[in-house]
């Protein structure tokens, strides 16, 4: 008798797992949108207040590279390079 009752549990067993992966995937519920272009054009913006603060961090501005240094002492790029076409005096 506990061999008809073994492919319904896997049955059963899989069945709820498979639903679980779904759902865990879907975002929970306070979506919101901001109307981003004309009124009509249907130009949206749908977002999570939760995870905006993330989003900010991760989109940040780098620091800024160190300026170039020029001068006199530096060689050009046709003094260095071979076969330059262009921007021969950078």
């Amino acid at each position: 008798m506990n061999a008809s009752r073994s492919p319904k549990r896997y049955a059963v067993a899989l069945t709820t797992l498979a639903a679980a992966a779904l759902l865990s995937a879907c975002e929970h519920p306070p979506a919101q949108t901001v109307q981003i272009g004309y009124r009509g054009v249907q130009m949206g913006s749908v977002y999570n207040p939760r995870t905006v603060e993330l989003v900010k961090a991760a989109n940040t501005v780098p620091a800024a590279l160190p300026a170039a240094v020029t001068g006199e002492g530096i060689p050009l790029a046709k003094d260095t390079y071979q076969n330059i076409q262009v921007l021969k005096d950078l």
